[in-house]
């Protein structure tokens, strides 16, 4: 994905950070040089922002994801505009995403019913988008829908890995950042990673109907570990779409970085039944969003 899923792309949130001579940041305000507005769980060492909170493995899952029956796993969320699009699809028309949720997830009206069973969960890194996403996650949950963000890098084990911030032209300083650009770099954040095999495995059997991944490279190590752990299976997760990066770790895959070396791997695993069906899906549509006004329009419930 072009626009942002820094680093590894997974869940998390806001800071906004000023770059020497930045000027309006792409999802923030003008900040005076040299100077921090903390607007997530982050505190200040040095040159380094330490994540305050729980520590790698411990997943934090609401009380009500064990009652999820179908979930939609968004790996990367960035802004949340997947997700809008599991619950607003009215207003993304010709988004390419729309029939696969229709597909996996039945009517718009039946995937907004409060309290259904079906959920979406994100995994999102990037420390900008933490405020946007709690914003966008509790006024969904007011509607009784199911929608939760991990602030976290999806990755083949649990841990911290240094998240960087690139410090090129503010209006394209979300774009495809990565791990460990120190050339770049105008900040750095000690970012958790959850091993993707293992918080799969740790939600509801055969819930998991749907996965999105595009977390800028890390796919290669995140699919490499969970074809070895026989993770996608169709009985663990039925479908998945993903964008393969000309980037990334391939220490452990097996191939060439491209959607058909993915394809070829998840098909040589040992499952019961058939492996997890992938689609070579990339729907970077509205990726700036359409409005803020999440789930307005649709009553409150909770």
């Amino acid at each position: 994905m072009k626009v942002g899923s820094f680093a590894l792309g997974l869940a998390a949130f806001a800071w906004a950070v000023a770059p020497v001579g930045a000027g309006l940041l792409r999802h923030g305000n003008p900040q005076p040089k040299g100077k921090l507005q903390p607007m997530g769980k982050l505190q200040s060492v040095g040159n380094l922002l330490e994540p305050i909170g729980p520590g790698p493995g411990n997943f934090n899952h609401p009380a009500w994801v064990q009652s999820c029956k179908a979930i939609y796993l968004d790996v990367g969320s960035n802004i949340g505009v997947q997700v809008r699009k599991m619950y607003e699809p009215e207003k993304y028309p010709g988004a390419t995403v729309l029939p696969l949720f229709k597909f996996q997830f039945g009517q718009p009206d039946a995937r907004r019913v409060p309290n259904s069973g079906i959920c979406a969960l994100g995994l999102e890194p990037n420390p900008e988008h933490y405020g946007r996403l709690k914003v966008l996650e509790e006024a969904y949950v007011k509607r009784g829908w199911h929608v939760h963000f991990y602030p976290v890098a999806a990755w083949s084990s649990n841990g911290y890995m240094k998240f960087t911030g690139p410090g090129e032209l503010p209006s394209k300083r979300d774009w495809g950042a990565r791990l460990e650009m120190p050339a770049l770099a105008f900040y750095d954040v000690n970012v958790s990673t959850v091993d993707l095999s293992a918080f799969i495995r740790s939600l509801p059997a055969q819930s998991i109907k749907l996965m999105k991944m595009d977390i800028e490279g890390a796919e290669y190590e995140c699919l490499s570990h969970m074809v070895k752990q026989n993770t996608l299976c169709g009985s663990i997760v039925n479908a998945a779409f993903a964008e393969a990066h000309a980037w990334g770790n391939v220490s452990n895959w097996q191939g060439t970085r491209s959607f058909a070396s993915m394809e070829a791997n998840v098909n040589t695993q040992t499952c019961t039944g058939p492996v997890t069906k992938m689609i070579d899906l990339d729907d970077e549509s509205y990726l700036h969003d359409v409005d803020t006004d999440f789930g307005g329009g649709y009553p409150v419930v909770n």
